[in-house]
Protein backbone atom coordinates (compact mmCIF):
# COMPACT_ATOMS: atom_id res chain seq x y z
CA UNK A 1 0.00 0.00 0.00
CA UNK A 2 2.78 2.42 0.94
CA UNK A 3 4.74 1.77 -2.23
CA UNK A 4 1.70 2.39 -4.45
CA UNK A 5 0.66 5.59 -2.69
CA UNK A 6 1.47 8.98 -4.17
CA UNK A 7 1.65 10.45 -0.69
CA UNK A 8 1.44 9.16 2.88
CA UNK A 9 0.64 11.63 5.65
CA UNK A 10 1.62 10.92 9.25
CA UNK A 11 0.68 12.84 12.40
CA UNK A 12 4.25 13.67 13.46
CA UNK A 13 7.84 13.94 12.26
CA UNK A 14 8.85 10.99 14.42
CA UNK A 15 6.20 8.73 12.86
CA UNK A 16 7.29 9.92 9.42
CA UNK A 17 10.89 8.90 10.21
CA UNK A 18 9.73 5.53 11.54
CA UNK A 19 7.70 4.79 8.41
CA UNK A 20 10.58 5.90 6.20
CA UNK A 21 12.87 3.42 7.93
CA UNK A 22 10.26 0.66 7.67
CA UNK A 23 9.19 1.17 4.05
CA UNK A 24 11.85 3.23 2.31
CA UNK A 25 8.99 5.23 0.77
CA UNK A 26 10.11 8.80 0.13
CA UNK A 27 6.54 10.03 -0.53
CA UNK A 28 5.94 10.89 3.10
CA UNK A 29 4.65 14.06 4.73
CA UNK A 30 3.57 14.90 8.25
CA UNK A 31 0.68 17.11 9.36
CA UNK A 32 -0.16 17.58 13.02
CA UNK A 33 -3.72 16.78 14.03
CA UNK A 34 -5.52 20.07 14.72
CA UNK A 35 -6.51 20.71 18.34
CA UNK A 36 -8.15 24.15 18.15
CA UNK A 37 -9.31 26.99 15.91
CA UNK A 38 -8.04 29.78 18.18
CA UNK A 39 -5.55 28.99 20.94
CA UNK A 40 -6.98 31.82 23.05
CA UNK A 41 -10.27 29.89 23.27
CA UNK A 42 -8.76 27.68 25.98
CA UNK A 43 -8.66 30.68 28.30
CA UNK A 44 -12.41 31.14 27.87
CA UNK A 45 -13.39 27.56 28.70
CA UNK A 46 -11.91 26.76 32.09
CA UNK A 47 -13.61 26.70 35.48
CA UNK A 48 -12.02 28.35 38.50
CA UNK A 49 -11.00 25.82 41.14
CA UNK A 50 -10.57 26.10 44.89
CA UNK A 51 -7.14 24.64 45.57
CA UNK A 52 -5.43 26.75 48.23
CA UNK A 53 -2.06 24.97 48.11
CA UNK A 54 0.28 25.08 45.12
CA UNK A 55 0.21 21.86 43.16
CA UNK A 56 1.77 20.01 40.28
CA UNK A 57 -0.52 18.01 38.02
CA UNK A 58 -0.72 14.66 36.27
CA UNK A 59 -3.63 14.00 33.95
CA UNK A 60 -4.67 10.90 32.03
CA UNK A 61 -5.95 7.35 32.28
CA UNK A 62 -4.58 5.46 35.28
CA UNK A 63 -2.86 2.79 33.21
CA UNK A 64 0.62 1.27 33.14
CA UNK A 65 1.35 3.19 29.93
CA UNK A 66 0.69 6.53 31.65
CA UNK A 67 3.20 5.48 34.33
CA UNK A 68 1.96 7.68 37.18
CA UNK A 69 3.95 5.60 39.66
CA UNK A 70 7.05 7.35 38.28
CA UNK A 71 5.53 10.74 39.06
CA UNK A 72 4.58 9.66 42.59
CA UNK A 73 8.09 8.35 43.25
CA UNK A 74 9.60 11.57 41.89
CA UNK A 75 7.32 13.64 44.13
CA UNK A 76 8.32 11.55 47.16
CA UNK A 77 11.96 12.51 46.55
CA UNK A 78 11.38 16.28 46.57
CA UNK A 79 13.36 17.93 49.35
CA UNK A 80 10.67 20.43 50.32
CA UNK A 81 7.00 19.73 49.66
CA UNK A 82 5.49 21.51 52.66
CA UNK A 83 3.65 23.94 50.39
CA UNK A 84 3.21 21.69 47.35
CA UNK A 85 0.71 18.95 46.52
CA UNK A 86 0.48 16.47 43.67
CA UNK A 87 -2.94 16.10 42.02
CA UNK A 88 -3.67 13.35 39.50
CA UNK A 89 -6.82 13.54 37.37
CA UNK A 90 -8.15 10.38 35.74
CA UNK A 91 -9.40 6.88 36.41
CA UNK A 92 -8.39 3.40 35.35
CA UNK A 93 -7.20 -0.06 36.27
CA UNK A 94 -4.07 1.14 38.08
CA UNK A 95 -6.00 3.20 40.63
CA UNK A 96 -5.77 0.63 43.45
CA UNK A 97 -2.03 0.10 42.88
CA UNK A 98 -1.42 3.85 42.93
CA UNK A 99 -3.44 4.24 46.13
CA UNK A 100 -1.31 1.54 47.77
CA UNK A 101 1.89 3.24 46.59
CA UNK A 102 0.75 6.61 47.96
CA UNK A 103 -0.01 5.01 51.33
CA UNK A 104 3.28 3.09 51.36
CA UNK A 105 5.25 6.30 50.76
CA UNK A 106 3.25 8.10 53.47
CA UNK A 107 1.98 10.69 50.99
CA UNK A 108 -1.76 10.45 51.62
CA UNK A 109 -1.95 14.07 52.77
CA UNK A 110 0.03 15.37 49.77
CA UNK A 111 -1.00 13.24 46.77
CA UNK A 112 -4.64 13.22 45.67
CA UNK A 113 -6.28 11.03 43.04
CA UNK A 114 -9.20 13.18 41.90
CA UNK A 115 -10.83 10.73 39.49
CA UNK A 116 -12.44 11.82 36.23
CA UNK A 117 -13.06 15.54 35.80
CA UNK A 118 -15.08 16.53 32.74
CA UNK A 119 -13.35 19.88 32.21
CA UNK A 120 -9.84 19.86 33.71
CA UNK A 121 -8.69 23.15 32.13
CA UNK A 122 -8.99 25.03 35.44
CA UNK A 123 -6.58 22.58 37.05
CA UNK A 124 -4.18 22.78 34.11
CA UNK A 125 -4.17 26.57 34.22
CA UNK A 126 -3.59 26.78 37.99
CA UNK A 127 -0.96 24.01 38.16
CA UNK A 128 2.65 25.03 38.71
CA UNK A 129 3.66 22.28 36.29
CA UNK A 130 1.94 19.65 34.14
CA UNK A 131 3.89 16.40 34.21
CA UNK A 132 3.53 13.64 31.60
CA UNK A 133 5.39 10.53 32.86
CA UNK A 134 4.15 8.19 30.11
CA UNK A 135 6.15 5.30 28.70
CA UNK A 136 4.95 6.29 25.23
CA UNK A 137 2.61 8.87 23.72
CA UNK A 138 1.26 10.13 20.44
CA UNK A 139 0.43 13.83 20.28
CA UNK A 140 -1.42 14.24 23.60
CA UNK A 141 -4.05 16.95 23.64
CA UNK A 142 -3.33 17.69 27.30
CA UNK A 143 0.13 18.97 26.34
CA UNK A 144 -1.37 21.33 23.76
CA UNK A 145 -3.93 22.54 26.33
CA UNK A 146 -1.18 23.22 28.88
CA UNK A 147 0.84 25.19 26.34
CA UNK A 148 -2.22 27.24 25.38
CA UNK A 149 -2.70 28.05 29.08
CA UNK A 150 1.03 28.80 29.53
CA UNK A 151 1.58 26.00 32.04
CA UNK A 152 5.12 24.56 31.87
CA UNK A 153 5.48 20.86 31.05
CA UNK A 154 7.84 18.10 32.13
CA UNK A 155 7.76 14.77 30.29
CA UNK A 156 9.70 11.54 30.54
CA UNK A 157 8.67 10.64 26.99
CA UNK A 158 9.99 12.32 23.84
CA UNK A 159 8.72 9.72 21.37
CA UNK A 160 5.63 9.72 19.18
CA UNK A 161 5.46 13.48 18.78
CA UNK A 162 5.64 14.63 22.40
CA UNK A 163 9.27 15.63 21.94
CA UNK A 164 8.11 17.75 19.00
CA UNK A 165 5.43 19.42 21.14
CA UNK A 166 8.17 20.29 23.65
CA UNK A 167 10.47 21.34 20.79
CA UNK A 168 13.25 19.05 22.02
CA UNK A 169 13.51 20.85 25.36
CA UNK A 170 12.99 24.48 24.34
CA UNK A 171 9.29 24.40 25.26
CA UNK A 172 9.50 22.14 28.31
CA UNK A 173 11.78 19.74 30.12
CA UNK A 174 12.36 16.15 28.96
CA UNK A 175 13.68 13.61 31.46
CA UNK A 176 14.80 9.99 31.21
CA UNK A 177 12.24 7.20 31.23
CA UNK A 178 11.63 5.65 34.63
CA UNK A 179 14.15 7.95 36.32
CA UNK A 180 12.42 9.44 39.39
CA UNK A 181 15.51 11.38 40.48
CA UNK A 182 15.89 13.10 37.12
CA UNK A 183 12.19 13.94 37.15
CA UNK A 184 12.49 15.21 40.73
CA UNK A 185 15.37 17.45 39.66
CA UNK A 186 13.32 18.82 36.76
CA UNK A 187 10.41 19.61 39.09
CA UNK A 188 12.71 21.43 41.50
CA UNK A 189 14.30 23.35 38.63
CA UNK A 190 10.92 24.85 37.67
CA UNK A 191 9.77 25.37 41.27
CA UNK A 192 12.99 27.19 42.15
CA UNK A 193 13.30 29.10 38.88
CA UNK A 194 10.07 30.81 37.84
CA UNK A 195 11.92 32.66 35.07
CA UNK A 196 12.93 29.42 33.34
CA UNK A 197 9.41 28.04 33.66
CA UNK A 198 8.02 31.23 32.11
CA UNK A 199 10.57 31.22 29.26
CA UNK A 200 9.61 27.66 28.31
CA UNK A 201 5.86 28.31 28.67
CA UNK A 202 6.02 31.52 26.62
CA UNK A 203 8.10 29.86 23.89
CA UNK A 204 5.59 27.01 23.73
CA UNK A 205 2.67 29.43 23.44
CA UNK A 206 4.32 31.37 20.62
CA UNK A 207 4.82 28.19 18.60
CA UNK A 208 1.44 26.62 19.27
CA UNK A 209 -0.13 27.58 15.95
CA UNK A 210 1.37 24.37 14.52
CA UNK A 211 -1.61 22.56 16.05
CA UNK A 212 -4.34 24.90 14.79
CA UNK A 213 -7.07 23.93 12.35
CA UNK A 214 -5.96 26.60 9.86
CA UNK A 215 -2.36 25.37 9.86
CA UNK A 216 -3.33 21.74 9.30
CA UNK A 217 -5.89 22.62 6.62
CA UNK A 218 -3.37 24.74 4.71
CA UNK A 219 -0.85 21.89 4.65
CA UNK A 220 -3.46 19.45 3.34
CA UNK A 221 -4.52 21.92 0.64
CA UNK A 222 -0.88 22.48 -0.35
CA UNK A 223 -0.40 18.73 -0.81
CA UNK A 224 -3.61 18.40 -2.85
CA UNK A 225 -2.56 21.35 -5.00
CA UNK A 226 0.77 19.71 -5.82
CA UNK A 227 -0.95 16.99 -7.90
Amino acid sequence: VFQDSQDVITESKSLKRKLLNMTGNANLNYIYNPHFEDQNDFNKNFNNINEECDFILGLGRLTKQKNFKLLIHAFSNLTNIDNLNLLIIGDGEEKTNLEKLIEKLDLSSKVKLLGEIKNPLGYIKKARILIIPSLWEGLPRVAVEAQALRTPIISSCDEGGLGEILMNGDAGQITGKNDPIEMKNAIEKYIQNDDLAKVHADFAFKNLNRFSLSSSAKKYLDIFASY
